[in-house]
């Protein structure tokens, strides 16, 4: 049954404007940040220098802008009750929380591709790997780069990015609940983000699995 609720979820999430269009607006924030701060010679070096921007911020709002509605609107207009009528509540909750995920998380993932694929026609995509080493050397992926695979490095990166993404919009899919409300479900991943870039750092100076600013920092 939660394989039928998910190709439901999925098709409606793929056939959908808002997904494509979350895509875009991911495309275009991404070349946005592209033209603010210090320019670089690569495709990685401008990617680690757009990370760190607060134009970041509005990535995530399109991360919840593909499905982040989905509960809220099953509850509005009702169609959850049709839905469980013909299977279960849990696979139908089930269903919702894994689409919702992979919306948000293909959401970011494709639009950052677009952009390096984009990028890729104007720069190379690594050129000094000594002074990437030299300020990336924690970088769990800098292996990759370091070792003549910088399209790996730029593809895991997205992911983990798009990862974020997904986490974030789920939260924002629990409370548009309460909230009721199509922009609160919008608002809230770049509410969470930016918790998490500048308060879990401080509240968790040690690191640990509670420390999402180092986690995903150190990644990508």
């Amino acid at each position: 049954m939660l394989k039928k609720y998910l190709k439901m979820d999925l098709y409606r999430v793929f056939t959908s404007a808002p997904f494509w269009l979350g895509v875009i607006g991911v495309y275009i924030t991404m070349n946005l940040m592209a033209k603010v701060g210090q320019p670089a010679i690569d495709v990685i070096s401008r990617y680690t220098v757009m990370k760190f921007q607060s134009v970041t911020i509005a990535i995530f709002a399109f991360s919840s802008f593909a499905y982040g509605n989905a509960l809220r609107e099953d509850q509005e207009h009702h169609f959850w009750q049709n839905e469980i009528l013909r299977g279960d509540l849990k696979s139908y909750i089930w269903s919702k929380v894994l689409s919702g995920f992979l919306a948000a998380d293909i959401t970011v993932f494709a639009g950052q591709l677009l952009f390096f694929q984009q990028d890729s026609f104007w720069h190379p995509l690594l050129m000094l790997e000594d002074e990437f080493f030299t300020a990336n050397g924690g970088n769990c992926f800098g292996w990759f780069a370091m070792h003549g695979m910088p399209i790996l490095y730029l593809v895991f990166s997205a992911i983990i990015f798009g990862l974020l993404g997904g986490i974030l919009c789920l939260v924002s899919m629990l409370l548009s609940l309460l909230a009721k409300n199509q922009m609160f479900a919008i608002c809230i991943p770049m509410a969470g983000y930016y918790f998490i870039v500048t308060y879990l750092g401080v509240l968790f100076p040690q690191g640990g699995i509670w420390d999402w600013n180092s986690l995903f920092y150190r990644c990508i």
